[in-house]
């Protein structure tokens, strides 16, 4: 194999790694939407779901630092036992069910509880990129490449950030969550190519 192949691979394998970064972000970011929908004194009778209490709302920003805490060591431990690559592919799936629940919250008409466990997920989820994917990187990548390549994990997660608030000036925090999904089911998507597996 070329060097130059290597090399594209290398960045493709960095770039799709990082695609749990941008879940990352998208998670930080969902509150900024999501709150004046759901907080009954800034949405008066057009709330998302009734009968959130300012608790309840506190509760469901501080569920997906909570789910974060979980998630460190049950990463490392995964990331030594299955490896990297398919530790986040494994974490692909509770970030899109964790947006498919919140997405759904409306439906739902259970109160708080999606909210807190869809948050719950997606902290627990997203959080685990913050580990796996810097650690994927600086083992695959060369030594001329690496740097540059690592750099990907927080350049992701500030697009995420910055595409969740971005979305907000049109879109209510349901669509938002629904497009949400996106990122891990790419994420998925990217690990069926023959990238590096560690």
């Amino acid at each position: 194999m070329s060097s130059k192949v290597a090399k594209v691979r290398q960045v493709l394998a960095a770039f799709s790694s990082t695609l749990g970064a941008f879940g990352l972000g998208t998670t930080i970011a969902w509150t900024s939407p999501a709150i004046p929908h759901l907080d009954p004194d800034l949405c008066k009778d057009h709330c998302a779901v009734d009968g959130l209490s300012k608790a309840d709302l506190g509760w469901i920003g501080a569920f997906m630092p909570l789910g974060a805490v979980v998630s460190g060591p049950i990463t490392g431990y995964l990331l030594n036992t299955i490896g990297r690559r398919w530790t986040m592919i494994a974490y692909s799936a509770p970030l899109a069910l964790g947006y498919i629940l919140l997405t759904s919250v409306p439906l739902l008409e259970m109160g708080a509880f999606p909210l807190f466990f869809g948050r719950f997920l997606t902290g627990f989820a997203a959080a685990s990129f913050a580990l796996s994917a810097p650690t994927y990187i600086v083992e695959i990548a060369e030594p001329d490449l690496r740097g540059s390549l690592a750099s990907l994990m927080q350049l992701m997660v500030t697009i995420g950030i910055a595409f969740v608030n971005a979305l907000d000036i049109g879109l209510s925090w349901v669509p938002i969550s629904s497009l949400c999904v996106v990122a891990p089911s790419k994420h998925f998507g990217f690990w069926t190519l023959n990238l590096p597996t560690l």
